[in-house]
């Protein structure tokens, strides 16, 4: 039967009416196949170093170009421009410009075409540009934490606090300094912080631009131009503190703390008043941390001049009690935009934002220590809790580091799996309800799940949330896979396999779908046969008569019907798969024995698989086929020759 005559009507939760799929078999003449993906450029979860001009899909049929919708989104859901699509070589390839450069991220394409016989066919892929994809032995539960980042992150802020607010404890201690003449100076730090803020830039930069390609890279997203804002800012600030120009100084500061909020995890959320926050909340808790260093390294120097340090202190206790209400206020409203409730105790962004509570909540309490002692006149204990608050205040900025360089759980993207390298073996099937698509690589096996739900390119299908768990076995010895998320239904695991038979065992859960179980067999090594399944398509589809039975399911948990017969030439029977064409993107040979063969079939970008089985003269003798809402299986009988 051909698997088009189902159309649409495997529906969630309806069982199949084989009786009168048999019937539309038996009497209607074989039609072509749907319109499969074959391959995509920029490639399914590929990594561009720059900006894609065009998105170009290819199709193992004509399509209708006129009327194909290709849709580019960025990782928020939102819309970028893209221009009508046009088509190429029989309308079997696609193209569509792309109306602007696309900065670093991970962007996705939904297309919606319909192919030549009428029936349509839609699906999507993501890519990733001007970023590195995570290994594939990585393990995320959560959001991962680039913990290279966590120190030239924390030498920025502290350099940062340490510039801002040893201006502003300059000015807090200027009226003191007029009522006693007499009193040392204090040698300022802040250009020195502010050398050390540029070399934690510059740092950042290098790293950032090795990562990306190249430097001209800093220029095409908000990630270079954080780095770019934020070392002008320091340069700036450096020569103004030089030349004497501390207002200047300060301005210049100030865009070191707007070029951070730019390209923030709040502004990523909120665009604009994320930014605000963001820089408002970095302004503020630099002035209270760096004015307070200021302050007590004052009160140190100025410990001989009898009620100086107390004048001093008084005056900056005034200042920080409404820094805290500000800095309370600005990261409380960014906690509630970055992170759910639930997200507080289960992922590091949640768990660290809880650390860095914890310490201003011990700092608030040392400064009121220190201020009750400042008020008894009880030096001894004022100093100790001065000192320790300006410790806690480093611990703060630890943290504000390790959250800056995680990202937030309430948008957390999966990074693509990488590439596949050397040799590439397919499986796949049906586990309950839910399509299995599976592709093992060197060092590396990448599942993608979907389920049956409709959906095109403007009105996408309800989300969906996956589960996957798994073990490889081979003779006696067994190893549990462990998945990391790399997009929507998509999971990546390590793994290095044995040589000869590797049995795959997978339990694939989405919400509202039953979910089951599937086993796969990975024989590895693999002979790459993409010669040879062109030549088996060619003798096949010089065949005249053929018989096949046919069963099929929407529900790989259910037994399979009986077997439907039906008789078909090989040429109606090759124009109906999607390997007709005799090309597949990863095709692998497996010899049996008595010259019998397997052939691989994998569409990744179709989430297809198809496992053929070959007798000794190369004729098709059994076929599985699956694709997210379907499995069939088939056998061949031939006429006598």
């Amino acid at each position: 039967m051909n698997r088009r005559l189902l159309g649409r009507g495997f529906r969630r939760g309806i069982p199949i009416a084989f009786t009168a799929w048999a019937l539309l078999f038996a009497l209607a003449p074989a039609a072509g196949a749907h319109a499969f993906l074959l391959f995509s450029d920029p490639a399914l979860d590929g990594a561009l170093s720059e900006s894609p001009e065009t998105v170009n899909l290819v199709f193992s049929e004509a399509v209708d170009a006129g009327s194909a919708s290709v849709v580019l989104s960025d990782s928020r859901g939102q819309r970028i421009d893209v221009g009508s699509t046009v088509g190429a070589q029989g309308d079997t390839i696609l193209s569509t410009a792309i109306g602007e450069d696309l900065g670093s991220g991970i962007y996705e394409v939904a297309w919606d075409v319909t192919g030549d016989d009428g029936h349509g066919s839609a699906g999507e892929f993501r890519f990733a540009v001007g970023i590195a994809l995570a290994s594939g032995g990585s393990q995320s539960s959560g959001e991962p934490t680039d913990w290279s980042a966590v120190l030239p992150r924390w030498l920025l802020l502290a350099a940062f606090a340490v510039a801002l607010g040893g201006l502003a404890g300059h000015q807090i201690g200027a009226p003191i300094r007029r009522r006693h003449p007499d009193l040392p100076s204090i040698p300022s730090w802040s250009q020195f912080a502010a050398l050390v803020g540029l070399g934690s830039v510059l740092f950042s930069g290098v790293a950032l631009a090795r990562e990306l390609g190249g430097f001209q890279a800093l220029f095409s997203g908000p990630p270079g131009w954080r780095v770019i804002g934020e070392g002008a800012g320091f340069a700036m600030a450096w020569y103004w503190l030089r030349s004497g120009h501390q207002l200047r100084a300060g301005c210049a500061l100030v865009l070191v703390a707007v070029a951070e909020g730019y390209a923030s995890h709040s502004d990523l959320e909120l665009p604009g008043l994320g930014m605000v926050l963001t820089a408002i909340h970095l302004i503020v808790a630099g002035i209270w941390i760096g004015a307070l260093l200021y302050v007590v390294r004052a009160a140190i120097v100025w410990r001989e001049t009898l009620g100086a340090p107390r004048e001093l202190m008084a005056a900056y206790a005034r200042l920080a009690a409404k820094l805290f209400a500000l800095v309370v206020a600005t990261g409380t409203a960014m906690a509630l935009l970055l992170v759910p409730i639930s997200a507080l105790t289960t992922t590091t962004y949640g768990r660290t934002l809880l650390f860095k509570l914890g310490f201003v909540v011990l700092v608030v309490v040392l400064a009121l220590v220190g201020r009750w002692a400042l008020r008894r006149r009880a030096r001894p204990v004022s100093k100790w809790a001065a000192r320790t608050e300006v410790a806690g205040l480093a611990a703060v900025l630890v943290a504000t580091a390790v959250l800056v360089s995680t990202a937030n759980p309430g948008s957390v993207v999966a990074a693509p799996p990488p590439a596949p390298v050397g040799s590439v073996v397919p499986a796949g099937g049906l586990a309950g309800q839910i399509g299995v698509n599976a592709v093992a690589s060197e060092g590396q096996l990448v599942v993608r799940l979907s389920t049956p739900q409709e959906g095109n390119a403007y009105d996408p299908a309800e989300s969906t949330s996956y589960a996957l768990s798994g073990n490889v076995a081979v003779d006696s010895e067994r190893a549990d896979l462990d998945f990391r998320s790399c997009g929507d239904g998509c999971f990546v695991a390590s793994h290095m396999w044995s040589e000869g038979d590797n049995v795959v065992s997978l339990r694939a859960d989405a919400s509202g779908w039953r979910g089951g179980q599937l086993s796969s067999l990975i024989a590895w090594p693999a002979i790459p046969a993409g010669d040879r399944l062109a030549t088996v398509v060619r003798s096949t589809s010089q065949i005249e008569t053929m018989t096949i039975y046919e069963t099929g399911t929407s529900d790989g948990d259910s037994p399979l019907p009986t077997p439907y017969r039906v008789s078909i030439s090989g040429a109606d029977y090759v124009d109906s798969e999607p390997f007709g064409s005799g090309i597949a993107p990863v095709a692998v040979s497996l010899p049996m024995q008595d010259g019998e063969e397997r052939l691989l079939l994998g569409f990744p970008d179709a989430k297809v698989f198809v496992d053929l089985k070959l007798d000794s003269q190369g004729r098709i003798t059994d076929e599985l086929f699956a694709s997210p809402k379907h499995l069939f299986r088939r056998r061949f009988v031939y006429e006598p020759e």
